[in-house]
């Protein structure tokens, strides 16, 4: 049966409700994550000074908070004051201002250190974002209205089902599909893969199949949200699809907050028609709550425009486009950080793996590894890579600071790993003469081919004297 126009886009309270709460623990687990690094990913004493991040980043646009101050007692009250505030977003105080400050905080740690920066940054950036123009209704006071349908709720719906839209774009047919081989190559890179995805990997047909499907699905799954007929069972099929892949990502792959921001999401994909069932709200009244009562109409169509020019963004990133996005509004989309980009492992998936070695000499000539708990040196490949890396923050900057265009950096991490271990080190009455940064690298082949393990020289202390 065709559906109302206006019921398109429409999302139920009881949805935006847990949505709320969800993404808000989301944000307080990303947030208490990065504080555990405050000094090593955010301080002049860790791997990106402010005064490098200058040369690194020379957007204008690009702004932040944490450059107002750089003493640690700063930045650190600033992550305090960003985790009191998301937990007052969970519990529903003044909900349109905290997410405000939320949101405003998240770009500005996100600026502050690009390279360990990751596509779930990204989304969970855009959910906050949308999220400031949706009002916040308190069923208590108003029992009538049960939806919202507004311009604001459909770019927030659309913005969970765009990275599967561009990202199937991005990706290339021959591992995506002819070969079917993209999930064995994802599931070959040990920095990422847990025990479950390593377990996949070894049946290859079933890695084929689960491609081929993931391929399809990210093709079609905005189309499908889109059609007029089926609205009930499409949007029950979407939440299934987003809770299913944020709990298959995130069991086999350490890829940060990306499978939790997809999980959050899928609440909003809920029919009234389920809540109904499981959150009845005792009102024979059902009032839905129409775009022209949540915005005026400059509202709406500010909204539309912003939404407008996130959809053309995600156009001009598919390869080979003709279209250009206007120079003239980049920096608009750099200041709101409306910008934005899902390669998930696209056009295809990258293939130097390894792990890190930080060699260090002492001055009786003994050689230890700072990056083995009981500095025990071994070149030999570690049982489970994914304990060679605290969090998947490390595990993104290593991935970076590998890269030859991010070689004038790899001196800052050298400092700070020797810092880091000082306390450790003197108690031990060790004294580094010397610190060699090597990178085992792995590179992923094909099915039934055996990979081969290159000992690569990143960085010596020998280039930090001589500066």
């Amino acid at each position: 049966m065709l559906t109302n126009i206006f019921d398109f886009f429409y999302v139920d309270i009881r949805s935006l409700k847990v949505f709320r709460i969800l993404l808000s623990s989301v944000l307080i687990f990303d947030l208490i994550d990065r504080l555990t690094d405050l000094e090593a990913h955010y301080s002049d004493l860790g791997v990106l000074p402010f005064f490098d991040l200058s040369t690194y980043e020379t957007n204008p646009w690009m702004w932040s908070v944490f450059k107002l101050n750089h003493s640690i007692e700063f930045i650190s009250f600033l992550f305090i004051l960003l985790v009191c505030v998301a937990l007052l977003l969970l519990l529903g105080i003044s909900v349109r201002l905290m997410t405000i400050i939320c949101w405003i905080g998240i770009v500005s740690i996100q600026n502050r250190n690009p390279i360990i920066y990751q596509g779930g940054d990204d989304l969970l950036r855009m959910l906050l974002f949308w999220l400031i123009f949706i009002p916040n209704i308190d069923l208590k006071k108003s029992p009538a209205i049960t939806k919202i349908n507004s311009v604001a709720t459909m770019a927030l719906l659309c913005q969970v089902l765009l990275p599967f839209t561009f990202s199937a774009f991005f990706k290339g047919k021959l591992e995506w599909w002819r070969e079917g081989s993209a999930l064995f190559y994802a599931f070959s890179l040990d920095q990422l893969t847990r025990n479950f995805g390593i377990w996949i990997s070894q049946h290859y047909y079933l890695t084929v199949l689960i491609t081929r499907i993931i391929y399809v699905a990210e093709f079609i799954v905005f189309p499908l949200f889109l059609l007029p007929i089926f609205r009930i069972q499409i949007k029950i099929l979407l939440f299934c699809f987003l809770i299913l892949f944020g709990i298959g990502t995130m069991s086999t792959m350490m890829i940060g907050i990306f499978p939790f921001c997809f999980i959050a999401s899928s609440v909003l994909f809920i029919p009234s028609f389920v809540w109904d069932k499981v959150w009845p709200l005792h009102t024979n009244q059902t009032n839905l709550l129409e775009e022209n009562v949540n915005e005026n109409v400059l509202g709406g169509i500010l909204i539309g425009f912003v939404f407008t020019l996130v959809i053309l963004w995600n156009v001009t990133t598919i390869p080979d486009t003709p279209i250009r996005f206007p120079e003239k509004l980049k920096s608009f989309m750099y200041a709101l950080r409306l910008n934005q980009s899902w390669g998930m492992f696209s056009p295809t998936v990258f293939k130097d793996d390894g792990w890190i070695i930080y060699k260090a000499k002492l001055e009786n000539n003994k050689l230890i590894d700072l990056n083995d708990k009981n500095y025990k040196l071994t070149y030999e490949k570690p049982s489970y890579v994914l304990d060679k890396y605290k969090n998947d923050r490390w595990r993104k900057f290593t991935e970076q600071i590998i890269q030859p265009s991010h070689s004038n950096y790899v001196s800052n991490l050298a400092k700070y790993i020797l810092l880091a271990n000082k306390n450790k080190l003197e108690k031990l009455n060790y004294k580094v003469t010397q610190l060699e940064i090597i990178y085992m690298l792995e590179v992923s082949k094909p099915y039934g081919v055996q990979n081969k393990i290159e000992r690569r020289l990143i960085f010596s202390t020998n280039k930090l004297n001589k500066k």
